[in-house]
Formats: structure tokens, C-alpha cells, sequence
């Protein structure tokens, strides 16, 4: 551990760590930090009159937004009878009244389950089963993908004035079928005193979902302890690379300066990237700005106008086409900070980034659903030069790697990574042989293939699942993808494993270029051959308009290999 890093965590500090016992597990905790999402709820109030979340003309405050969110807690206690624990499902697409919807679930003393409002409603509906909520808070237009659902429930559904009156109709429909009930989410005075149950940090707090980019999403179940630990954690990473990172020296434009935190939410609040956010901001007193369809022109004004200084959720192509906007420099000012995770940033890429806004900070990291967001951060050069590292695992965060047995293996001896610590869920809901599958006195097994170095250093080379086996060989698809995106006219790429043989399985490399343009089929194919020295026979090259996501912004692998096969 380096000198910045113990001085953060050190005895007094606001990420000051204690040993403790979560479960029969040892692990460390934030002894300073929020213990509950209430906590962090309460703490937003004492930012009063500051900007919270902007959304197209709404301009809403934190006072505002406590006092929406209070209002619809009086509501579910007294008109709908959730009691502590008890289940709330939030089914909406990005929209400030998620935001106040979401915070009065704690108000409530309820338990959100958070659901993908983008999902197809097969998805929705296994969602429900899995979790069975009490009660569902959703809209006008995610309202239709609730019918015929074997879940008992009371539906609220939110909407301001203008909207009113047209939900009611279009949803009477279903008052024969289900308790159906509107709930006008506003900023109208509510005199009643809210009592607050108060939660135990070990109590149940949030099921949030995995983006299924490899299969069925599974319903992850936090509990206040995990997501608390998560919020410190990000906030710790932020610390430790601002020490670790050399300061640049750079003209910025004027009037770039902005003391409020303010972030620009690209990704659905649904999940980890978005809700992790609003806790962030209201921890902090930032600012979040939500933008539901992409559009580089207008993100660029918002950025401008806000003052926003960072991108939640943003990909490699949405920050390409910010910087190719006329005057760029300017527009985006003053963004600080911009994390991207899911994919390999190529040498290009941050050298444009450096040529347009020399003074952002690039940054990505190690981390999943499952582990409230990242146990590790990257930034700068060391992207480039350390392939594969994930940056310095947060001291809060034990990792071990095993084998298929489950033993620890030797330092620089690959296998699959294992985490440990406070901020890993409890379960997977509805699950049990799943949960029993990856948990094991307080370790995650990840699903991930990496290494230790002697150092202690992670480094990542692959998914499990994601591992070729071909030749007698096990080929990393991200090292074929990283290789492969060393070609310039490559704007992203998937390699896969497809049955060919018993003791072979063929490659299949799957390339969207920039601009269609060409690329000599064989000439690669001969390069990653000679690269990984397989057979060229055994490697097959397609070229697509596009490659599939899901919302979060990662390839959605799953589909991908259906289209394939």
C-alpha cells in the first residue's frame, strides 16, 4: 500500500477502516462512513436549496426532491400500508421522478427493487417473480408491460400534472384485473410528520439486476452494509487516483470552473452505473443531469450550460463524437473525469482525447453488479501500458485466485479471481443454488480469469466463459479483441468460441469497422493466427453494421453468439 493510500484510510480519516465480522465473514468497514441509505438521504437534505437533478426544463433542488420524496413515504406507509423490509419494485425509464421515487422507498423504510425499464417484458415479468415486490411504482408508458403478471400487487403510478388525467385513462382498463392507484408526484406542501423506521445496516436494501450480457439477468440483493461500503469505495478510488496521477500542465479555456460536482447520466438509473450515482451526488451535494436519448450536440450544450464536470455511463463511440463536435475544446470545458468501463481503450482513442481536452482524466477500473461497482481504478498512461492490470485494489477489498477446486493459487499462476469484503451482495434472489454456486464464507467467485502478480497486483485476462479452447489451447478473447483493435479501422470488436470439435472449438471474430471500411480479411486472419499460434483454418472473421448492447452500454455477448450460430 502506498503513502497516499494509508494516509487516506489512517485512524481519524473520513475512509478510516476497521476490522469486523459481517455474517461469520471477517472483513473491513467505513467506521466513519454512512451505515445506511438513509443516512446518505438525510445527509443529502442538508444541502437545501442547491441544484439536484436537471432534466429537461425541470429544475429540481434538494429540498424539493426530499420534500417529493417524503410525500410519496407518507403515501406508502399510510395509504398502502408498506411496512419495514417490504418490497417496492420502480419500473421507469430516467426521469426525476425516479429519483424522488427512489428516495422515498427509503423514507418508507422499504427495500427497492430496481427494475430495467429497457428489458422486454418476458424479462420484466420474471423480474416480479423473482423478487416478489409488494407494491410497483411505474409510469404511463412501462405501465402495459405489467399485464398478466402472476404477482400480486398494488401498481402507483407517478406522473406530474400534464400526465395525469391521460394515465387515468389509458390504465382503467386494468382496475377489474389489480389494485391500481395514481399517485401525483409534486411539489405540494404535505404538513404530515414522517416517522422514519429505522434500518440495521446488515437488513435487506436493494435488489438491483445484472445487465445479462452473458445470459439471464439475476437479481442481486444488497443490503445496507454492501451499498454503503460500495459509496465509499467510489469515493475512496476518486482519492487515490487524484494522488497517484501526475499533474498535467494545460491552458483550459475561461470560465471553466465549477465547484459543484455535476454529473451528465447517460446510463439507466436502473442500474449499478446509475443509482450508485444519485447516492454519490447526494452524499456529496452534485448535481445530476439526465439525458435519455443520446445526441452529441445536445449532451455537448448541457455539458456547456451545467458546468457538467463528468460522464456516468458514456462509451467509447458517444465520447468519439463529443470530441468531433465543432469547438470541443470549449463545449466541453469543464469536464474533469470521464470512466469507462466494459471495454479496452485503444492508444487512438486517448491520444484524441488528449489532443482535444488535455486536462480530463480518463479512467477505468475492475468491479461488477455483484461487488457494488469497482474494487479498483485505473487512469492515465498506465491504461495503455499495463494491459490487463486493473489498477490498485482498494484496501477495503481482499482477492485471492483459485483453481477448479477452489485452492489459492501461487502468486502469477492464472485461475479465477475471488473477492472478498463488505461491499459483496448477500444473494441472489430467489436463488439459492446459484448464490451456493459463487459465494463461500464471504468470497465472490467472480467468474473471472486473472492473476496475482508478487506485488499483489490484479490483473484480469478474460471471462471464464468467455475462454476459447482451441488446439489444446485456452485462447483469452480479450487478448484476441485487444489484438484485433490494434487495427485502425477497427471501432469495435467480440471474438467467441463456437462448438467445432471435441477438442476445438473455432474462433470466430466478430469486427465492426469505422465507417465500413475495409479491412483485408486474410491479412488478419493471418496476423492473430501468427499472434496466438492456432491455426488460421481454425479462425473466422465476420464483418457487421453493428454490434448488439444491452443498456448499460456492454455487448450483449448472449445475442450476439445466437446471431452467430
Amino acid at each position: 500500500m502506498d503513502q497516499f493510500t494509508e494516509r487516506l484510510i489512517q485512524r481519524g480519516s473520513p475512509f478510516e477502516l476497521q476490522d469486523a465480522v459481517i455474517k461469520g465473514a471477517p472483513c473491513k468497514i467505513f467506521s466513519r462512513g454512512p451505515q445506511t441509505l438513509q443516512d446518505v438521504f438525510i445527509k443529502a437534505a442538508s444541502f437545501k436549496e442547491n441544484e439536484f437533478v436537471v432534466a429537461d426544463e425541470n429544475r429540481l433542488t434538494f429540498s424539493m426532491m426530499i420534500d417529493r420524496a417524503k410525500k410519496l413515504a407518507i403515501s406508502l406507509k399510510e395509504d398502502h400500508y408498506i411496512k419495514k423490509g417490504e418490497r417496492v419494485a420502480l419500473l421507469m425509464d430516467n426521469c426525476s421522478e425516479w429519483v424522488s421515487a427512489f428516495m422515498g422507498i427509503y423514507f418508507a423504510g422499504a427495500v427497492a427493487v430496481t427494475l430495467h425499464a429497457e428489458s422486454q417484458k418476458e424479462a420484466i415479468l420474471q423480474a416480479l417473480n423473482k423478487t416478489e415486490p409488494s407494491l410497483i411504482i411505474t409510469d404511463q408508458i412501462n405501465l402495459k408491460k405489467l399485464e398478466n403478471c402472476d404477482v400480486p400487487y398494488t401498481t402507483i403510478v407517478l406522473s406530474d400534472r400534464k400526465q395525469f388525467s391521460e394515465i387515468k385513462e389509458v390504465a382503467s382498463y386494468q382496475k377489474e384485473k389489480r389494485n391500481l392507484f395514481y399517485f401525483e408526484i409534486s411539489e405540494t406542501p404535505n404538513d404530515k410528520p414522517l416517522k422514519v423506521p429505522k434500518p440495521d445496516a446488515d437488513d435487506e436494501a436493494l435488489i438491483s439486476f445484472t445487465s445479462g450480457t452473458t445470459g439471464t439477468p439475476k437479481g442481486v440483493v444488497f443490503s445496507h452494509r454492501n451499498i454503503t461500503t460500495g459509496l465509499m469505495n467510489m469515493m475512496l478510488g476518486g482519492s487515490i487516483m487524484s494522488c497517484r496521477l501526475p499533474k498535467k500542465e494545460y491552458k483550459k479555456p475561461a470560465n471553466s470552473s465549477n465547484t459543484q460536482p455535476c454529473s451528465l447520466m447517460l446510463s439507466p438509473l436502473s442500474y449499478i452505473g446509475g443509482y450508485s450515482q444519485i447516492m454519490l451526488m447526494s452524499y456529496l451535494g452534485g448535481k445530476i443531469v439526465l439525458l435519455n436519448e443520446w445526441d452529441a450536440n445536445r449532451a455537448s450544450l448541457q455539458i456547456e450550460k451545467e458546468k457538467i464536470k463528468s460522464l456516468s455511463g458514456a462509451s467509447v463511440s458517444m465520447i468519439r463524437e463529443l470530441l468531433r463536435i465543432e469547438g470541443a475544446s470549449n463545449k466541453l470545458a469543464t469536464l474533469t473525469n470521464v470512466n469507462v468501463h466494459g471495454t479496452a481503450l485503444k492508444r487512438d482513442f486517448l491520444k484524441e482525447i488528449n489532443d482535444k481536452i488535455p486536462w480530463i482524466t480518463i479512467g477505468t477500473g475492475y468491479g461488477m453488479t455483484e461487488t457494488c461497482g469497482g474494487i479498483s481504478s485505473l487512469s492515465g498512461d498506465e491504461v495503455i501500458t499495463r494491459t490487463g492490470w486493473t489498477g490498485p485494489i482498494l484496501p477495503s477489498v481482499d482477492v485471492k485466485v483459485t483453481d477448479d477446486k477452489g485452492n489459492e493459487k501461487e502468486k502469477n499462476n492464472p485461475g479465477e479471481v475471488c473477492i472478498k469484503g463488505a461491499m459483496v451482495m448477500r444473494e441472489y434472489a430467489s436463488d439459492p443454488d446459484k448464490t451456493k454456486a459463487v459465494l463461500n464464507n464471504g468470497w465472490l467467485k467472480t467468474g473471472d480469469f486473472g492473476y496475482l502478480d508478487t506485488e499483489g497486483n490484479l490483473y484480469i485476462t478474460d471471462r471464464l466463459k468467455d475462454l476459447i479452447i482451441c488446439e489444446n489451447k485456452k485462447i483469452s478473447a480479450r487478448e484476441l479483441e485487444n489484438m484485433a483493435s490494434d487495427q485502425a479501422m477497427v471501432k469495435e470488436v467480440v471474438a467467441i468460441g463456437v462448438p467445432s470439435s471435441e477438442k476445438c472449438e473455432k474462433i470466430i471474430v466478430i469486427i465492426q469497422t469505422n465507417n465500413r471500411q475495409q479491412i483485408d480479411r486474410n491479412n488478419l486472419k493471418q496476423y492473430l493466427s501468427s499472434r496466438i499460434e492456432i491455426n488460421p483454418v481454425n479462425i473466422k472473421i465476420i464483418f457487421v453494421d453493428f454490434l448488439p448492447h444491452t443498456a448499460s452500454g456492454k455487448v450483449n455477448r448472449a445475442e450476439l453468439r445466437l446471431q452467430v450460430l
